[in-house]
């Protein structure tokens, strides 16, 4: 149907960040749930986890992430859409004290801002989470120096809650 976009589901990502479900079963739904909005702007069409259910995130299930997209299984660029995903979400948290998981999920999410998601970026952000290189300090980065830098991109998210029968 025209206009009708795949959804990246949170329940899929929190399965392949548990080890549950392999990396590729994540790959179709990532890419599909992209739809393009005009030249710089985009919507990630995401299904949230039931009302109620939470997953937390750890730097052990974002490594699990890099050597997937190292191992070709799961594609880097879907790494963008799936991380957008969990930093918008009601549902996934992640150590308020571990800055590295947020900080590697932000990067990933805006690619464009600070890190291409290329191989040699992903085995940095692997060495960052396994406590092997501690990261760079951040730039400070805003609305104006995104703009002057040409990078005026917006994503939103597209929310669907499931029914209670979905997933029954």
């Amino acid at each position: 149907m025209p206009g009708e976009h795949q959804l990246v589901k949170e329940a899929t990502i929190r399965d392949v960040l548990l080890g549950a479900t392999p990396p590729g079963h994540l790959a179709a739904e990532a890419r599909d749930a992209v739809e393009p909005v005009g030249r710089s702007s985009r919507r990630v069409h995401i299904e949230d986890l039931p009302a109620g259910e939470e997953a937390t995130v750890t730097a052990e299930m974002l490594v699990r992430l890099c050597d997937a997209a190292l191992a070709g299984s799961l594609p880097a660029s879907a790494l963008e859409p799936i991380a957008f995903a969990i930093v918008a979400s009601e549902h996934f948290r992640w150590d308020d004290g571990d800055d590295v998981v947020g900080r590697v999920l932000y990067d990933w999410a805006s690619p464009e801002i600070n890190f291409e998601l290329t191989a040699g970026n992903l085995r940095m952000f692997r060495d960052w989470l396994t406590g092997k290189v501690r990261p760079p300090s951040e730039p400070d980065v805003t609305a104006d120096t995104l703009s002057e830098l040409g990078f005026p991109r917006r994503t939103s998210k597209v929310r669907v809650i499931p029914s209670p029968t979905q997933g029954a």
